[in-house]
C-alpha cells in the first residue's frame, strides 16, 4: 500500500467509527430507558416486578454492548492514527 491508499483507508475507517459512535449513543439511551423500566417495575408486585427484573437484565446487556462498541471505537482510532503516521513517514 502506498501513502495515498493508506489515507483513503483511514478516511473510510473514520466514517465507520462515526457509525459506531451512533450505535454507542443508541445503546446508552436504550439502557437508560430500561433502567427507568426496572425502577418502575421494582415498585410493584407480580408482572410489574417481572418487568423490573427484565429491565435490569436488558440494562446490563445494553451496557455490555456499549462497552464492546466503545472498545472497538478506541481500537479503531488507534489503528487510524497508526495508518496516518505510516502514510506521513514513508511511502509504503
Amino acid at each position: 500500500m502506498n501513502s495515498k491508499e493508506l489515507t483513503v483507508e483511514a478516511s473510510l475507517q473514520a466514517k465507520e467509527i462515526k457509525k459506531l459512535e451512533k450505535w454507542l449513543r443508541m445503546f446508552l439511551s436504550v439502557s437508560s430507558i430500561f433502567l427507568v423500566t426496572a425502577y418502575w417495575g421494582f415498585q410493584g408486585k407480580g408482572l410489574r416486578f417481572a418487568a423490573g427484573v427484565t429491565g435490569i437484565i436488558l440494562t446490563a446487556a445494553c451496557f455490555l454492548l456499549a462497552a464492546v462498541i466503545n472498545l472497538g471505537i478506541k481500537k479503531g482510532r488507534e489503528n487510524i492514527r497508526r495508518m496516518l503516521n505510516l502514510a506521513e513517514n514513508s511511502d509504503v
